[in-house]
């Protein structure tokens, strides 16, 4: 689930340091997903489905001064209290782990080569583009380590 709500973050070429206004606006894989209105990858979390409405209800990240972070028990605490909700030990740390496996996925999903968490659900178009920047980084690489040989 983080990994469709991450923003890939564009590849820079050598030439182009910088954003310039030009550049197409950052969108997240589940947006860019259902603009070419491809269907979402299906989850079966099976008796658990409850801790992911839980999840979702207040928010699967918390924002603070260092951007978006996990949940922590106090989020899960003031939600309880709020809602009269009364989770177990276990629910409560099973969220915590919910938020924190979410976080993990949404920030490594930031980079453009990430693959999708449990599949490789890709478009042909983002495959093709994959296998290019691995083999421009492949080569570009084995140069360095042949001008170092040469040397």
């Amino acid at each position: 689930m983080g990994w469709l709500d991450a923003r890939p973050k564009p590849v820079k070429s050598p030439k182009k340091s910088k954003a310039s206004p030009d550049d197409p606006p950052s969108v997240t894989r589940r947006e860019k997903l259902l603009a070419d209105g491809a269907d979402l990858p299906a989850l079966d979390p099976g008796p658990a489905a409850y801790l992911l409405e839980f999840l979702y209800e207040f928010g699967p990240m918390h924002f603070s001064s260092m951007g978006e972070v996990p949940i922590g028990y106090e989020q899960i605490d003031a939600w309880e209290r709020v809602t009269g909700m009364d989770l177990s030990p276990w629910e409560a740390s099973t969220l915590r782990k919910l938020s924190i496996a979410y976080a993990v996925e949404k920030a490594a999903g930031a980079s453009p080569l990430a693959a999708a968490p449990g599949g490789a659900y890709e478009s042909h178009e983002d495959a093709v583009q994959r296998r290019e920047r691995v083999s421009q980084g492949l080569a570009q690489q084995l140069r360095s380590f042949r001008r170092r040989s040469d040397a």
